[in-house]
């Protein structure tokens, strides 16, 4: 609660998963589910994408990524996470119609647009991963959407002067 507004909150998000084995690639369909009880609608959804501690060397070649794919930010956060010993599983990743998708330290789906969001009450799929990994449970996190021209007292306008800085 801020200044008397409740912020968005997101709790008891579904996800719900289908796999599908063709040769040695398996395919990973989402469905995610923001409950009508949620004030928040979802805006990311966030997976973890780092190997396992002693998991195997997967081969990458063969995924795809959809074009909704951020190839820059991604590359530079895999290679970031290379540097520092933690890589991530190879995949390929694809979103829903107006969502982005990204890998790496933050691997996930993004909405990429306000009219776009996950409202409370309303279910999405078309998330999808492609991997040589088997299927396991994988942490997952759904981030609500903070405007912030509504919310602007979480937003502050830098200080005008020195006399402001106090503010």
């Amino acid at each position: 609660n801020v200044q008397g507004r409740e912020l968005p909150t997101l709790q008891s998000v579904g996800v719900s998963a289908k796999v599908t084995l063709a040769g040695d690639i398996f395919t990973y369909n989402y469905i995610v589910s923001n409950p009508p009880t949620n004030n928040g609608s979802i805006w990311i959804i966030h997976i973890d994408a780092l190997k396992p501690s002693g998991g195997i060397e997967l081969n990458g070649e063969g995924l795809v990524n959809g074009s909704c794919y951020l190839q820059r930010s991604s590359d530079f956060s895999l290679q970031t996470l290379r540097d520092r010993g933690t890589p991530a599983v190879p995949m390929g990743i694809t979103a829903p119609s107006n969502w982005l998708c990204d890998l790496g330290s933050l691997s996930g789906w993004g909405s990429s647009d306000a009219p776009f969001l996950m409202l409370p009450g309303q279910s999405l799929g078309g998330f999808q991963i492609t991997s040589r990994g088997l299927p396991g449970i994988r942490n997952f996190k759904a981030e609500p959407f903070l405007d912030p021209i509504d919310d602007a007292d979480l937003y502050p306008s830098p200080p005008t002067d020195e006399a402001d800085t106090e503010r």
